[in-house]
């Protein structure tokens, strides 16, 4: 593979025992192979470990106690190799030519620190039409800015740093607002290369601390604002 389409993948993940192997599998069949794909455990309790396990022999498999999605991205992104980074939640999954696309749009345009593609939200399978989600539909399709539906330069992440380890939720709004004010370019494409999984446990959960989270990362936004 050229060294210059090298892509590292990182998928962190905490008691998504039902989703995980989905979202393995997504990466593994894409069209435009990765050098790598780490799966980051953040102290699962349930069997998530052992389903990422069963694909050892094309994986990486970091471990850590829980402290949230931000510090596990952040692990996984140290040991990362490649000259590109993506990332995918656990409970969500890739087109087979997500990588493809997205990256194809990075080597049109230089300029571009990260590319963003479009997503399909859809309530899953195991909810029914009573689950009291907010789409109705089975499917959403929008151009939502989510760390599932970029791809990014490395050297971004020196830029503008890693994300935000105090924030159990919010983490990548908080990133992508420090990204733009550092003045990083992004680009989006037309096709849609994320379905992202609308279940109980991404609704509403925690409702107080994500509160906190997004209350802090508003004040970060202003205070950037204004040169504080």
């Amino acid at each position: 593979m050229n060294p210059l389409k090298q892509i590292s993948v990182i998928i962190p993940f905490y008691n998504t025992e039902k989703y995980l192997e989905q979202a393995i599998e997504s990466v593994l069949r894409q069209s435009f192979k990765p050098i790598e794909l780490i799966l980051v455990n953040d102290g699962s309790t349930d069997q998530s470990e052992n389903i990422a396990k069963k694909f050892e022999q094309e994986t990486i498999l970091l471990n850590q106690e829980n402290k949230g999605a931000a510090a596990a991205r952040n692990k996984g992104l140290k040991s990362a190799k490649g000259l590109y980074i993506a990332f995918l939640d656990a409970d969500d999954y890739w087109k087979p030519n997500t990588l493809e696309y997205l990256l194809g749009k990075l080597l049109e345009d230089e300029s571009l620190g990260m590319v963003f593609g479009r997503m399909n939200e859809f309530i899953s399978p195991e909810l029914g039409e009573n689950s009291g989600l907010k789409y109705r539909k089975d499917v959403h399709i929008k151009q939502g800015y989510m760390v599932g539906s970029a791809l990014f330069h490395r050297e971004v992440f020196d830029e503008v740093g890693l994300f935000d380890e105090t924030l159990r939720a919010a983490e990548f709004i908080d990133w992508f607002g420090r990204a733009k004010d550092s003045g990083i370019q992004y680009e989006t494409i037309s096709q849609v290369v994320l379905y992202r999984r609308l279940h109980k446990k991404n609704q509403g959960r925690e409702k107080q601390n994500h509160f906190k989270a997004y209350t802090k990362v508003l004040r970060a936004a202003l205070a950037r604002k204004k040169g504080l």
